[in-house]
């Protein structure tokens, strides 16, 4: 007969046999779902941390500085191209064209009175400066007012000659010692004939000039005249800027005036823009460059912009990029005054026709919540204001929300 089953090993209905198991089942659970949850909560998307951020106050401070703080007087302008002359060649008595032989220069250099030029069918063309360029060839003997400012060139020159007004022995001493810079004999040889060949000079209307172009060595050039030496086109006196008369090329194109900014001032405002005034130039794209005013036309009411003056500025040097020929220029004059104390316009509260400023700074100094400050000027974006022991320059102050 078969053994009965122990009572402790009888499974009952209702009644869990390890019942310890029971308990570590639900603490894992219980765990597992309170990690889920605490994870779930500390992970953050990129969409919530950009919201968070965007709503986030920083603080912003600045401090006060010591600045001029004044108004600009303003015109609008263009730039406008310099003068420029044309050197045409005059082809030798001895020559049966003009060809360029020798340079002497080069493009962007500066080039003044007594200088050598170049040679065309191997004779010299040297730079003279005059305000009124001679009109006729000067031989032994001749006299006038035309001798007189030769004279004066040729002194200017370096040559020791007297303004007689006469062409004595000395100018004609002074005439070959030019020619002698070129290892060259001048017109009439070298005795009592020496004399001036109008076609181996160039006229400058200043004291000097910028090469803006020059011939190549090898150039057969346009011909203002014949070798006849008494053409003032030959001597280079037309009208600057304007085209030369022959087909082929120049000798060179010398510019006898940069490049500068013309614009016109009021009745009003031209007195802030007096000659030697150095001014801000503001050009396309935010190029910036300065200047000086170099002269005030007269009153015109003949232009677009309105009745005034012409007022002229010169580069201190042109920018490459900003300034094109016939593009638009805001000219600025410079800020002048004392520097004052001031702060950046933001920083500034304004309650009941007061002004203030909000300290900050050290957090353990005791500082008011806010100073109340007397403004002078305002300006590009600040505002000066009257000394004060409370804010010394240096110090911080808030940026209001």
């Amino acid at each position: 007969m078969a053994a009965e089953p122990d009572g402790d090993a009888v499974a009952r209905p209702g009644w869990v046999a390890r019942p310890a198991l029971i308990g570590v089942f639900v603490a894992v659970v219980l765990l597992v779902a309170g990690s889920a949850f605490w994870w779930g909560r500390s992970l953050r998307t990129p969409e919530s941390v950009a919201v968070d951020a965007s709503t986030t106050v920083v603080p912003v401070d600045v401090a006060v500085e010591s600045r001029v703080v004044a108004e600009s007087a303003r015109l609008q302008g263009e730039v406008v191209a310099g003068t420029t002359l044309p050197v045409e060649a005059v082809r030798p008595r001895s020559a049966a064209r003009a060809v360029v032989t020798a340079v002497h220069v080069e493009v962007g250099q500066e080039v003044g009175a007594g200088m050598l030029l170049a040679e065309v069918s191997d004779r010299p063309v040297f730079v003279l400066s005059m305000d009124v360029p001679p009109y006729r060839a000067l031989t032994a003997g001749e006299r006038g007012e035309d001798v007189t400012r030769f004279q004066e060139a040729l002194a200017e020159a370096g040559l020791d000659v007297v303004d007689s007004g006469v062409v004595d022995e000395q100018t004609q001493g002074a005439i070959r010692d030019l020619y002698d810079r070129a290892d060259a004999e001048p017109p009439g040889g070298i005795g009592p004939g020496t004399s001036v060949d109008l076609g181996e000079l160039v006229i400058l209307p200043g004291p000097s000039a910028v090469v803006a172009s020059v011939a190549a060595v090898g150039t057969v050039l346009s011909e203002g005249a014949s070798g006849a030496g008494s053409s003032t086109t030959a001597a280079a006196s037309a009208a600057p800027g304007q085209p030369s008369g022959g087909s082929g090329p120049t000798l060179a194109e010398l510019r006898t005036a940069p490049d500068a900014v013309r614009a016109r001032a009021s009745v009003i405002s031209v007195d802030d823009f007096t000659v030697g005034t150095d001014v801000t130039l503001t050009g396309e794209a935010g190029a910036s460059a300065t200047g000086t005013v170099s002269s005030i036309g007269a009153f015109s009411t003949d232009s677009s912009s309105g009745a005034g003056y012409d007022v002229q500025v010169t580069f201190a040097q042109r920018p490459e990029q900003g300034f094109a020929i016939g593009r638009p220029v805001s000219v600025a004059t410079g800020r002048t005054g004392e520097p004052v104390p001031a702060v950046p316009l933001v920083a500034v509260l304004q309650e009941d026709g007061k002004t203030f400023v909000q300290p900050t700074g050290d957090p353990e100094a005791t500082l008011p919540p806010r100073i109340e400050i007397g403004v002078r000027e305002q300006a590009d974006g600040w505002a000066s204001f009257d000394p004060t022991d409370a804010l010394p320059v240096g110090a911080l102050v808030r940026v209001p929300r």
